[in-house]
């Protein structure tokens, strides 16, 4: 058996995020990270949504760190509990794998944040966030559309109908790589379009880089704070960029509504 030092060692007091004691979710249901049961730890206006955790549920053992399937389904169990507690209202998302030794830590931590936690909170309020990404899944189409409007090139092109393969293939590679380079432009500034009309629909945008690897190029990558009022405004943009950015190969995604991962300062682990 475990001396009492030895078993609090291995456990620690799991933060996932703070909301407003007049929004708590209702968590009945949730799986947390390691399937560890949530509760609440309140101080004032406050209340952190947290779980007690072995520390082997979110670190692994060395000889397993190879294996990522450990850390999808932790993180996936993280952001399930932060979407189920944007239900009723904001919620401050804490960083993955944040953790103190007791609730005592944590109500410190909200006392000492007290202030900013309460205002982000409240600027949150009927507000989340969206994700929108612009990929380019048709490469073809948005080739034709150079085509149809560089003049230059598709003169080009119909010079090189009638050579033999052998001749005509530097030709090609190189007039190939020029209307790939227009092609570039040409959804540059659709986009940087699209990014304006979306974030006239929001209240606050930002471009991500995208670390996801895609088997579509993605040209858009972004972040937008949405009245929920307005959100089915906001998706009819997404639609009709959509319809209207079609014919370059463009696809545009939605995801959401996500707590505002994007738009909050995350404090420091405690």
């Amino acid at each position: 058996m475990a001396t009492p030092a030895v078993a609090e060692a291995t456990r620690v007091c799991y933060l996932y995020g703070v909301v407003l004691a007049d929004r708590l979710p209702l968590l009945e249901g949730v799986a947390g990270v390691g399937d560890a049961p949530l509760s609440f730890v309140d101080a004032d206006r406050l209340v952190a949504v947290v779980a007690d955790v072995a520390r082997r549920d979110f670190v692994p053992p060395d000889a397993e760190r190879a294996d990522t399937a450990w850390l999808e389904k932790a993180v996936r169990a993280h952001e399930s509990v932060l979407e189920r507690c944007l239900d009723p209202g904001p919620v401050l998302p804490m960083r993955f794998a944040t953790t103190v030794r007791d609730d005592a830590d944590v109500r410190a931590l909200l006392r000492e944040h007290q202030i900013e936690f309460t205002a982000s909170l409240e600027r949150l309020l009927g507000h989340r966030e969206w994700g929108v990404k612009a990929l380019l899944a048709d490469p073809a189409a948005l080739a034709q559309h150079v085509l149809r409007i560089r003049d230059d090139l598709s003169a080009r092109d119909r010079e090189l109908v009638g050579r033999s393969p052998g001749t005509a293939y530097l030709a090609r590679k190189r007039l190939d790589r020029e209307i790939a380079l227009a092609g570039d432009d040409v959804a540059a500034d659709a986009v940087v379009a699209a990014y304006q009309r979306l974030a006239a629909a929001s209240v606050d945008a930002l471009l991500l880089t995208d670390s996801q690897p895609r088997a579509e190029r993605v040209h858009l990558n972004a972040a937008y704070l949405v009245v929920e009022a307005d959100e089915a405004a906001f998706e009819a943009v997404v639609a009709e960029l959509d319809l209207e950015h079609a014919e370059l190969g463009l696809r545009y995604e939605l995801t959401g509504p996500w707590p505002a991962y994007n738009f909050v300062d995350q404090p420091e682990r405690p």
